[in-house]
């Protein structure tokens, strides 16, 4: 592969308010690139902006402790003069989780070395690599050069074998769903009406309860998420039809992950982010999946028997970078290799 071969750019502002890049597809075997947009007007998702994921979001969750959240900002301005805005990252799909097939696994080194050529200004990154299932691509990346960063705390479920003991926490929930009023109805397309409600229950977890740094998803991101990028979405109704909760779901070589959720949280009945938990349990383990649920909620997921899996983000400096840029970068990783699992969970992973 010599040519940098594209599909032309796509501005990510139509699926995400606050993404301030482009999306390409790069290679023969086509992977989704997002290249960050020079003077952004304002802090972008941490889907695009490693800064954003490593610095504001971090700040943000500490905000509580003003002397922590001044120190991780003062980092932050140490990363925005080693240029950290200047990124292309690889393999990144515009959602939180991306699962990728053996197929684009091994594409992946060749695409990032032709970005590397193409951006020779820029931060090259790979976000979502887990070790225990990739470890061929974490290994290869950083005999180019790249830095393993640990990035976060996911937690995977396998639903592959029938009749697997439940925990406690996960019997109790599915007890409480199956009393509840409310159904489970699958949807492949929705109505102007849904959108509308999808878009607002999204909304109020994840930008009104948690963070405006998550993807601020538009209408068109979760229509099409449906008629054209292959997802189906779960939908808990009450006995008036109107949707309480969702779950967008995507399958990739039977893993299963969960891109975007809502509910309502204004709601009277409560417990409706366990309903939907256990809605998800009863109908992918009657598929036979394996279930990687993203990050967060990790005492919640570990008590309904989620397993916890250390994720990394390989990055590569630009290639006209100075020693001070790439000692940060091996200091990085140096300070990450100290990091487990367990330590993260003890932060509240």
């Amino acid at each position: 592969m010599h040519a940098l071969h594209t599909n032309g750019l796509r501005d990510l502002s139509i699926w995400m308010k606050n993404a301030f890049a482009d999306l390409n597809w790069v290679g023969t075997q086509p992977l989704p690139v997002t290249v960050l947009k020079p003077n952004i007007p304002a802090a972008p998702t941490y889907l695009t902006s490693l800064r954003s994921g490593w610095i504001d979001y971090a700040a943000h969750e500490r905000a509580s402790h003003p002397t922590q959240a001044g120190m991780i900002r003062a980092l932050g301005w140490v990363f925005q003069a080693m240029g950290l805005d200047r990124l292309v990252l690889v393999g990144n799909f515009p959602i939180s989780t991306n699962e990728r097939s053996l197929q684009e696994l091994a594409a992946m080194p060749d695409v990032c070395q032709l970005l590397q050529r193409a951006y020779p200004q820029h931060f090259i990154g790979v976000r979502n690599v887990l070790v225990k299932r990739q470890a061929e691509l974490f290994r290869t990346l950083q005999t180019l050069g790249y830095c393993a960063i640990p990035s976060r705390v996911v937690y995977e479920f396998d639903w592959r074998r029938p009749g697997q003991k439940l925990t406690a926490h996960l019997h109790r929930d599915l007890n409480r769903f199956r009393r509840s009023s409310l159904r489970v109805v699958w949807k492949s397309e929705f109505t102007p009406a849904e959108l509308c409600r999808i878009e607002d229950l999204y909304g109020q977890v994840y930008l009104e309860k948690h963070s405006y740094l998550n993807p601020q998803y538009t209408q068109k991101f979760f229509e099409d998420a449906l008629s054209a990028l292959g997802m189906r979405c779960l939908c808990l109704v009450d006995p008036c039809d109107r949707i309480m909760a969702f779950s967008l779901v995507s399958h990739k070589q039977r893993v299963v992950t969960v891109p975007a959720l809502g509910y309502d949280t204004h709601d009277a009945e409560p417990g409706l982010y366990r309903h939907l938990f256990a809605a998800l349990y009863q109908e992918l383990s009657a598929l036979g999946c394996w279930l990687n649920y993203s990050s967060g909620a990790g005492d919640f997921k570990r008590k309904r028997g989620g397993v916890p899996a250390l994720e990394y983000t390989l990055l590569r400096a630009p290639e006209n970078s100075g020693l001070v840029t790439r000692a940060m970068l091996k200091a990085m990783e140096r300070v990450g290799s100290k990091v487990t699992v367990e330590r993260m969970m003890g932060w509240g992973a």
